[in-house]
């Protein structure tokens, strides 16, 4: 079997995983929000995890993925997300106009707290069924970026994509970010 590796990106003096990952921070930085990359590692339950972004304007963590995460990259999003107490959404996915990026969020505070304990016992117990079916993944909300009155909000869709996109017009400033970042070419060499 073919093994596919992601190609290093350098942009802004920071060596990225992968260009997927370059194109966030793009897409960030025109929007004027303050990206920390790969600030920190966790290991939580025996588990490393070393997050994308630290979004301080929005208390959260971002982790971005070409592909559907699997169990295991959800296991340690959710572990982080209990251990710190902090938001964690992965996005699927090149940042993308007018629509919402493909996310699963984690948030500790929307769980209710005898629920936070018994998971915080065993984690890995309880993943699986909290994902599927008590609604601690908010796949059928989705995530995204969105610019009122010249302020960036990271919010959640609670209607279908073509529902939002019937009464929503995208701002101008959004609609560059998305070009500008999905346009955006990086050298191969230093």
């Amino acid at each position: 079997m073919t093994k596919i590796k992601s190609i290093d990106t350098i942009y802004k003096d920071f060596r990225f995983r992968s260009r997927l990952e370059a194109r966030w921070a793009v897409f960030f930085d025109e929007l004027g929000i303050f990206w920390e990359y790969e600030k920190e590692g966790y290991e939580v339950n025996g588990i490393r995890y070393l997050p994308d972004f630290w979004l301080s304007q929005f208390d959260c963590w971002i982790e971005i993925k070409g592909d559907t995460p699997g169990y295991f990259e959800k296991l340690k999003a959710i572990n982080l997300c209990l251990a710190l107490e902090k938001d964690v959404h992965i996005f699927v996915g090149e940042p993308y106009m007018a629509e919402s990026y493909s996310s699963f969020g984690f948030s500790r505070h929307y769980l209710p707290p005898e629920q936070i304990s018994e998971m915080l016992k065993d984690p890995k117990e309880y993943a699986v069924d909290t994902f599927s079916e008590k609604g601690f993944v908010s796949d059928a909300a989705p995530m995204y970026f969105w610019v009122e009155n010249s302020k960036v909000a990271l919010k959640q869709r609670q209607v279908s994509k073509e529902e939002w996109l019937a009464f929503h017009v995208v701002p101008q400033n959004l609609k560059d970010a998305y070009v500008t970042a999905r346009q955006a070419r990086f050298e191969f060499e230093e």
